[in-house]
């Protein structure tokens, strides 16, 4: 994809509290995560309060503002140089249609090409990551883990090896809750404690 050191790949993670970004170019030896500025949410830029709720009601100022929020995204890679060419992907917990749509207009709208838009939802990420692996690291079951706000849900990743092609699946296994009604008056210590518990009684 990336063929002259002006191009840029940037990978957003576009999440309803907050967002990540990272880029990649030739003149890089890996990917870089954009910091956000703040040591308590190092990597995490805050997404706009109201974008989820405009886009998912289909209005122009949700596309307006996702355009804003790319803008500032891409403000955000200055360390890298002025690119001739930008490829973004754009990742999300679930890639509905209003969403494709919104998010490939918003690009358009800061002069990324539509050819070079590409969209995830994160099982699909999670799949194509873990599939450009070494063999034996997916030859059996793999997990992902995704920790958000109030819980903690594991995904596996399985291979079927009995079929030809062989068949691969996603599935959600398990979920824990990490709110404070979990959490029902413990210290900040034993809280520690027990979210480990929580998380390790999904393994």
């Amino acid at each position: 994809m990336i063929n002259e050191l002006n191009e840029i790949a940037v990978g957003i993670d576009l999440c309803r509290k907050s967002t990540q970004i990272t880029f990649y170019n030739r003149k890089n030896t890996e990917p870089k995560t954009v910091a956000a500025g703040s040591e308590n949410s190092k990597y995490q830029i805050e997404t706009p309060k109201e974008l989820f709720s405009l886009v998912e009601e289909e209005t122009e100022r949700g596309t307006e503002l996702l355009a804003e929020f790319f803008g500032s995204c891409f403000e955000r890679l200055s360390g890298a140089g002025a690119p001739d060419c930008l490829y973004v992907m754009v990742t999300m917990k679930k890639m509905r249609p209003v969403w494709a749509s919104a998010v490939t207009e918003a690009l358009k709208r800061r002069n990324v090409l539509e050819e070079n838009i590409y969209l995830q939802d994160h099982r699909e990420s999670f799949f194509n990551y873990v599939m450009n692996q070494r063999k034996d690291l997916w030859n059996y079951h793999v997990a992902l883990f995704e920790y958000e706000t109030d819980r903690i849900t594991a995904w596996e990743l399985a291979v079927d090896n009995r079929t030809k092609p062989a068949f691969v699946r996603v599935e959600e296994k398990s979920h824990v809750f990490v709110d404070e009604k979990a959490r029902s008056g413990m210290d900040e210590e034993q809280w520690k404690k027990e979210k480990d518990r929580r998380f390790l009684s999904q393994i």
